[in-house]
Formats: structure tokens, C-alpha cells, sequence
């Protein structure tokens, strides 16, 4: 289906979509040089850290946002750990989002705050 030929409408984020806070693994717990990321409220490079041998407490597929500072949303494609502050936007239906799904409701909700609180 086209985009251009789709009906759209406005919709409440919690009538698609699930949010749910995450695990904070403490720094004292990681494991240097691993292959699992570590998700901040950085606002820069997909919130990523760094990399630890920590098993991932967190599925992939989801939207990260930061709860902390300016609302950073950032597309997870891969299992991962997290600090404080890190939220997810999960689809309802238990399924994952991909990367262009993943990426369009980011930069949907972007778009939407964007005027809204003057960032």
C-alpha cells in the first residue's frame, strides 16, 4: 500500500502501543568488552554506552525513550541492557517492530513534540 493512498488519523499512543520501564543493570554489575549494548539517556548515537558481556535484559525490536532529560527516542533493533531512566514503546500485540516500522513512529512522535514544548 502506497503511503500516499493510506487513510491517516490521529490516534493515542496507548491505544497502539505498550510502555513499560526496564531494568536498570548498575554500572558496579557490567562486564567490559561484550557484544550486548547499554542504552543511557544519552541523546546522541542511539543512547548507546558502550558494549558489556552482560546478558540483555531487554528484547529488541522496541523504541527506547529517555525519562529523564529532553524525551530522547531512539530505535533498539537488538536485545540490550539499560540505565535509569530508559523506557520502551512496545507494540500491544506482543510483536516486535522493525526497523522502518521502528523508525517511522519515531520520527511521527518526534514530529508531534517537535513544536510542542519547543525543543
Amino acid at each position: 500500500m502506497n503511503v500516499d493512498s493510506m487513510k491517516w488519523g490521529e490516534f493515542k499512543i496507548c491505544d497502539l502501543f505498550e510502555i513499560v520501564g526496564t531494568y536498570t543493570t548498575h554500572p558496579r554489575e557490567l562486564m567490559p568488552n561484550g557484544r550486548t549494548p547499554r542504552i543511557t539517556c544519552a541523546a546522541t548515537n542511539n543512547g548507546l554506552d558502550n558494549t558489556y558481556q552482560n546478558v540483555a535484559t531487554e528484547k529488541g525490536g522496541v523504541l527506547s525513550v529517555d525519562s529523564a532529560t529532553i524525551g530522547y527516542i531512539a530505535y533498539q533493533e537488538n536485545d540490550f541492557i539499560a540505565t535509569d531512566h530508559i523506557e520502551k514503546i512496545m507494540l500491544k500485540n506482543g510483536k516486535t517492530m522493525n526497523r522502518y516500522v521502528g523508525l517511522f513512529i519515531k520520527q511521527c512522535i518526534d514530529n508531534a513534540v517537535l513544536q510542542k514544548y519547543g525543543l
